[in-house]
């Protein structure tokens, strides 16, 4: 039996290919019995696996028993998976119940469902940090002042709690001060006003004295990192563990305040009359039943507490102590001074953090480079801000700004020389500075810097402001020799910041002003017009009042004809046609000089809570733009907290910048059709409120001469917003400066007329077919060398100013540090350097 089933196997192998040699060790003694056993596996798991299959599936069966085709029983299977795959996915019909009406009543009164108006509100998005500082009456003004500068700027929301008025109220501090004068009830009195006020608002509530010392950024991440799931009581552990000292902070989540305030009755009857961080510890340990924790989630409060503390003499040995440097709250603050100093401290441990995280940051970009492409020399300077703009073509190239230390050269494309002065002599002064700090940290005060030979600069709007500056330097090692260096510096942008604003709608009317000068009056037809199309004949909540401004009269002096006449008949009659209902007047002034004056005068027509538009007679008003101006000008000007000031498009003079009549009816807006005024402050938005107070803050004098937009500069209260608006098109006309204001803005006003011309194109080719007039007339040959004769040109007004120092501009003599060193070599790149910002006010 054995030699048969050997024969076999020896038949099978040499089927399959295999050579007698391997066929040979197959059927040696110790592997024959492998071969065997694994064919008997294999045979008895083949007849016995039809029963030993836990799930019977009987699609291969029909009703009648008889097994289906291969095919069908595929297709069985298939569509079993599928229907167990989505069944969560698929459309149920569910059948009605029995006796239940399905009939809906559609005219039936329904309740609206009021949605809030902010979706943070809809989703129960919160803020994170709200802070209370228990204060009195006697250290308000200095503990409390110090608090306040230290903390407020840091955290969301603070305000300080007293229990009686102060006598002095430190200046935009946000206190409320309780008429109780029980100090005692000053934590339960904070809590009902929490309770009133800020019940909802906040994920944490931050409850301290004017004696702590808060590193409030530190610490307002610890508090990021804290679950606003968890039921957080967390401070200085004190000798009783159900109690939080105030001095050391008390930090209680929003699920402890909803149950401190829920039970606040409680609260009330049980007040500890000597100890105020008692009466708030009962309170939170009674209502929530949690006791005071050091710890919350993963996060870990650190404290110092001070024992007679001298800023002057500890200070220097507290240096040195690491948990001195970790903790977050100090306590408690003998006076103001060592609060400054301790902060003053702290904030150059974290500045030193700061740079030293920037460093490792700068390494790792280094050596992470080098495994990027192009490896070290893909790496753009500085080192973390974003690479300079790359223009797509010759028409996006930014252009650099030449300077030096007294004037700017081709600065825009109206100017080809000016004279640094306010902002920009402040920019280049810091910019030269950094230069010397830099060069000084590098050579050991090695060389001193004489003046900017050449200056460069340019705005990139990806980086900010860079600047190179070739510098004329002394060697004060080598007997003052001068040498040159060029060194490049960059200040990139800060930190973006979103102003918050309050909401605002766009149904508020808008009362305008025109102000209408005699010379003025042949423009006030098509202004009248199209205004009655645009508003009067829509339904657009506006209120139009001219103010006819006549010319002064001398004593004795008689009018012989009213100048205004025809424009008040226009408006009379406008009155009839559309009935205004008293939405359209007028009113005559006489002797007024500046816009402030005209509003003084008109002031008396509005209440107090209007929003105000002063605009010109030169305004295109058009049903299409007007309105979208309107609203935006009630948009952008917010009661209590900003005025609008417009910069419209005006156009330049019709017969110089096209070529043939008739000239387009409305304003067309291009580059070269027109300017947007940046020095025109003609146009305002604001509420009549706002320009009371601001007022108060001038002079009369100031009035006469100044203007409103000076005015509201000067208040520094308001935000004073300025934007191009294209929607707000003037027309060309010949501006009228008044003499009687002062100089500056007479200048300005002959500037604006001259730049309002045309543009510097149409002005050349202006020139080009005068001279080929001459030609023509003349019938004179030209010189050789010149292509045109010279022509004499008719003289141009200029309005002389005193300068601070140097030549006259049109006495400009050059020197030799505007052309550049004067040496043979190439002035000596230095290392690049980074410009911190600065705020200015």
């Amino acid at each position: 039996m054995l030699y048969f089933i050997r024969k076999c196997l020896d038949f099978a192998l040499k089927m399959l290919g295999f050579p007698a040699q391997h066929r040979f060790m197959c059927f040696r003694p110790h592997i024959l019995p492998v071969i065997l056993g694994l064919c008997l596996g294999i045979t008895i798991h083949m007849m016995f696996a039809p029963f030993l299959e836990e799930n019977c599936d009987m699609g291969g069966y029909n009703d009648k028993g008889v097994v289906n085709s291969k095919q069908s029983v595929v297709n069985n299977k298939l569509e079993k998976a599928a229907e167990n795959e989505n069944d969560d996915f698929e459309a149920r019909i569910i059948k009605p119940l029995a006796n239940i009406s399905t009939n809906i009543d559609r005219s039936a009164s329904r309740p609206k469902v009021a949605r809030p108006r902010y979706i943070s509100t809809e989703l129960g998005i919160r803020d994170k940090l709200f802070v209370a500082v228990l204060s009195n009456a006697n250290s308000i003004d200095k503990l409390g002042v110090a608090v306040d500068k230290t903390v407020t700027s840091h955290v969301t929301k603070t305000i300080f709690f007293t229990s009686e008025k102060p006598k002095l109220i430190p200046n935009g501090m946000p206190m409320v001060a309780f008429d109780d004068r029980q100090a005692e009830m000053l934590p339960v009195n904070v809590l009902r006003y929490i309770k009133q006020h800020y019940a909802e608002s906040y994920d944490f509530y931050l409850f301290m004295t004017d004696r702590t010392y808060l590193r409030a950024e530190k610490f307002m991440k610890l508090v990021e990192h804290v679950s606003v799931k968890e039921d957080v009581y967390m401070g200085v552990p004190g000798m009783d563990r159900t109690i939080c000292p105030l001095e050391g902070g008390v930090l209680i989540s929003q699920s402890v305040m909803s149950a401190v305030l829920g039970q606040l009755d409680w609260c009330t009857t049980h007040i500890h009359p000597d100890n105020p961080s008692v009466t708030l510890g009962r309170c939170i340990h009674q209502t929530s039943q949690r006791l005071c924790a050091q710890k919350a989630g993963e996060q870990t409060l650190q404290y110092f507490h001070l024992e007679d503390f001298d800023s002057d003499t500890d200070l220097d040995r507290l240096k040195l102590d690491s948990e001195f440097n970790m903790s977050l709250v100090f306590y408690p603050m003998p006076d103001d001074i060592s609060h400054y100093k301790l902060h003053r401290y702290f904030c150059y441990v974290d500045l030193n953090e700061t740079r030293a995280e920037i460093e490792a940051l700068e390494r790792d970009i280094v050596d992470l480079s080098e495994n990027s492409p192009g490896g070290k020399d893909s790496l753009s300077w500085p080192l973390g801000v974003n690479q300079p703009y790359k223009p797509v073509n010759r028409y996006s190239v930014i252009q650099w700004t030449y300077f030096t230390e007294t004037h700017l050269y081709l600065n825009n494309e109206l100017s080809n020389i000016q004279e640094i002065s306010g902002v920009d002599r402040q920019d280049i002064a810091d910019t030269k500075n950094m230069a010397k700090l830099h060069l000084d940290k590098k050579y050991h005060s090695r060389f001193h810097i004489k003046h900017i030979l050449n200056g460069y600069r340019r705005f990139d709007p990806t980086r900010g402001m860079e600047y190179v500056l070739d510098l004329l330097l002394a060697d004060r090692q080598h007997q003052n020799t001068e040498t040159v260096k060029r060194v490049h510096l960059v200040r990139p942008f800060g930190k973006v910041e979103l102003v918050p604003m309050p909401y605002v709608t766009e149904s508020m009317m808008v009362n305008i002003i025109l102000p209408l000068n005699v010379n003025d009056v042949d423009l006030f037809d098509d202004f009248i017009a199209s205004y009655a199309r645009a508003c009067l004949q829509n339904p657009e909540d506006v209120r139009l009042i001219v103010a006819f401004l006549y010319p002064s009269m001398g004593p004795g002096e008689v009018r012989s004809r009213d100048q205004f006449a025809r424009a008040k008949a226009l408006i009379s009659d406008h009155n009839t046609r559309y009935d205004t209902k008293g939405k359209l007047s007028w009113k005559a002034l006489q002797n007024v000089v500046s816009d402030i004056n005209i509003v003084d005068e008109l002031i008396g027509e509005f209440q107090t809570e209007v929003l105000i538009l002063l605009t010109t007679v030169n305004m295109e008003i058009s049903v299409d733009l007007t309105s979208t101006f309107f609203n935006r000008v009630r948009m952008n000007t917010i009661k209590g907290k900003q005025v609008f000031f417009p910069m419209g498009f005006w156009q330049y003079k019709p017969n110089l910048i096209y070529n043939k009549k008739p000239y387009p009816s409305s304003v067309e807006v291009g580059q070269r059709l027109g300017i947007f005024s940046t020095k025109s402050v003609d146009h305002a938005g604001f509420y009549i409120s706002d320009y009371k107070n601001a007022r108060k803050t001038i002079t009369h004098d100031t009035a006469r001469s100044g203007d409103i937009f000076s005015m509201f500069v000067s208040y520094k209260n308001l935000h004073v917003f300025r934007a191009v608006e294209p929607n707000l098109k003037l027309k060309w006309m010949n501006l009228m400066c008044d003499p009687r204001v002062d100089t500056e803005k007479y200048q300005q006003c002959v500037t604006s007329n001259t730049e309002g011309l045309a543009s510097q194109h149409h002005l050349a080719l202006l020139i080009y077919e005068q001279r080929h007039e001459v030609i023509s007339q003349s019938g004179k040959p030209s010189r050789s060398g010149d292509s045109y004769p010279r022509v004499r040109a008719a003289p141009v007004p200029i309005v002389q100013q005193e300068m601070e120092d140097g030549p006259h501009p049109g006495e400009l003599r050059v020197h030799q540090a505007n052309l550049g060193p004067a040496h043979d070599t190439d002035p000596i790149a230095e290392g690049m350097i980074v410009m911190g910002n600065k705020n200015r006010a």
